[in-house]
């Protein structure tokens, strides 16, 4: 039994999906727990013979003779069941190695599924409307797809100073946070010199969007594509950040269409006929989590920029940490 468990923490070191040194303690830890349950070894007679010469160098031979105490020395104290502790041990062993794998394996995962979600008091609807309405504090939702006829839902709670949007905005003085909860359809030929929708469109699944966005020039990709589960749903993770280009007097980027940087099309935004120009902050990224819930592409975007105050970005944080997606 000892030498099963030495064996399978060997060959998971080996293959690097176990920290050696750890691998190297539970070995010693069996090995050593198992002569202990074995109890003192009988002296060893010289006429006994030699040592089992299939032994490998350092290995107990356990001979099946009976020790007797003598009469002055006092008997071993009773233990355990040997099978009965090796049982503990390997139940043990299992858990923290089991743990170790997942843990070594798994994908980046983001939030909090709905199922663990407490039950909380009913949300209400964001209101879709051209002007930022002041929400007040509570649970908000938003329907991606804009679609009455289905049942996806994206809820989020909101701390005060936070106002209506495809998601929710906070502005502080020139910078604003924001929160888009949406699905797209389509990008921007190009960001800045050519905002028509492209031709041929963007294809529907998650990597098509991924791929296409890590494209969209002149954006820039500071964290490239990578598989993530968030909230309980497989997708990807991707961030872009805005270029630095020229500005008109007006404030305007000289030289691009209409003066700004477009990206997205969304049925949310503006009926779906103009792409999102959200990117006036100076030093602002974009992190988009593009998922499939259950055969549609849910895109999650968290915006800010270098001057955001850091209250503002810790609350975005808590605000994308308490998404509940209900399909």
């Amino acid at each position: 039994m000892a030498d099963w468990f030495e064996t399978r923490f060997r060959e998971l070191a080996e293959t690097e999906r176990l920290d050696p040194a750890f691998a190297a303690r539970v070995r010693a830890l069996v090995r050593d727990e198992w002569a202990a349950d074995a109890g003192p070894a009988a002296p060893q007679d010289t006429d006994l013979g030699v040592a089992d010469a299939d032994a490998a160098p350092g290995e107990i031979i356990m001979l099946e003779t009976e020790y007797r105490p003598t009469v002055d020395e006092p008997a071993p104290p009773r233990r355990g069941v040997p099978g009965r502790w090796l049982l503990v041990a390997a139940s043990v062993a299992l858990v923290a190695v089991i743990g170790a794998v997942l843990v070594d394996d798994a994908d980046e995962e983001v939030g909090t599924t709905a199922s663990e979600l407490s039950p909380g008091p009913s949300a209400r609807a964001v209101p879709q409307v051209e002007e930022f309405v002041p929400l007040e504090p509570g649970r908000w939702f938003v329907d991606p797809d804009g679609d009455p006829a289905t049942s996806l839902q994206v809820s989020f709670d909101l701390p005060a100073g936070w106002s209506s949007w495809l998601g929710t905005v906070k502005f502080s003085g020139d910078t604003h946070s924001l929160l888009s909860v949406t699905t797209v359809d389509n990008l921007v030929q190009h960001a800045c010199t050519d905002h028509s929708p492209a031709d041929p469109p963007v294809g529907p699944s998650v990597d098509d969007l991924a791929t296409a966005l890590g494209r969209l020039a002149p954006f820039e990709v500071t964290e490239p594509a990578s598989d993530v589960t968030a909230f309980g749903y497989e997708g990807k993770h991707i961030q872009l950040a805005r270029p630095e280009l020229p500005r008109a007097n007006d404030g305007s980027f000289a030289g691009c269409d209409g003066g700004s940087l477009a990206t997205w099309f969304s049925p949310l935004h503006d009926d779906g006929r103009n792409a999102y120009y959200g990117y006036d902050d100076p030093g602002l990224v974009e992190d988009f989590w593009i998922l499939d819930v259950e055969g549609t592409r849910l895109v999650l975007t968290t915006t800010t920029s270098a001057a955001v105050p850091a209250e503002d970005v810790a609350e975005l944080e808590a605000i994308f940490d308490s998404i509940r997606i209900e399909p």
